[in-house]
């Protein structure tokens, strides 16, 4: 079974090269096999792009949906049970982050990656990584936002830009920090061909950031998180209203 968030659904179905060439192939596969989903959330978040002109698709969004479900995508309702669940699942709205920085290295090498190396070396200076925490990655690419650097894909649409390794990973469950956020557009590096940070940290029950602004105005420790967003059991993201605590 395999779960397509949004932008995957709208990068499979446009042939964006921004789906890599195996998770293409991964989809194709499970599309075949009658085992590919989506969240009914992801057709509403689409809407919502389009009403608003963000998005246009080849099609109007009810026929898209429904050619896409004639194709065989199956789609995950939000029935009353999930409501139900959603709002007894339990809270992750308030978590100390602490902020690994990176940024040096990655003006030099945008492939570059957290490692344990660098969480122990953090730890060795600002003590351990709190459990419950959230783990912040600043790399210095969100100065990229509004440019074609910020995929930074090269001539053949592999993207280069910075990311958590998994080997970072596991150290952090060890650790049993809540979350990661990045400045990127992935938890996993751009060139990653297998997404091992993700398949090894969001099964675990933990949740990451992606895109987030401003890590470079937060200290090394000492801020607390609340994040927002909606409780969606059975989704595979959303946005999120993100704030830092001084």
């Amino acid at each position: 079974m395999i779960v397509l968030c949004t932008n995957a659904l709208l990068w499979l179905d446009l042939g964006d090269a921004r789906l890599g060439r195996r998770a293409r192939e991964i989809a194709d596969q499970a599309l075949d096999d009658d085992e590919l989903w989506i969240s009914a959330i992801s057709f509403c978040e689409v809407a919502a792009l389009v009403v608003f002109g963000s998005l246009a698709l080849r099609l109007p969004t009810a026929r898209w949906r429904r050619e896409l479900l004639d194709r065989g995508l199956l789609e995950q309702p939000v029935d009353g049970e999930v409501a139900i669940r959603a709002v007894e699942l339990r809270d992750f709205h308030k978590e100390p982050v602490v902020v690994i920085d990176i940024a040096r290295r990655a003006q030099d090498d945008a492939d570059t990656q957290v490692t344990p190396d660098d969480i122990r070396a953090f730890e060795a200076q600002h003590g351990p990584v709190p459990a419950g925490a959230c783990v912040a990655m600043r790399s210095g690419w969100d100065r990229h936002l509004k440019e074609a650097r910020y995929r930074n894909a090269d001539e053949k649409g592999a993207m280069h830009f910075p990311g958590f390794h998994v080997e970072a990973s596991r150290l952090l469950r060890e650790r049993d920090a809540a979350g990661i956020a990045v400045d990127t557009l992935s938890l996993d590096f751009g060139a990653s061909p297998d997404f091992a940070t993700h398949y090894d940290w969001l099964p675990s029950g933990r949740w990451g950031l992606e895109c987030v602004a401003n890590l470079g105005e937060l200290p090394a420790t000492g801020a607390t998180l609340v994040l927002g967003g909606p409780k969606i059991v059975g989704s595979t993201g959303g946005r999120s209203r993100v704030l830092a605590l001084l």
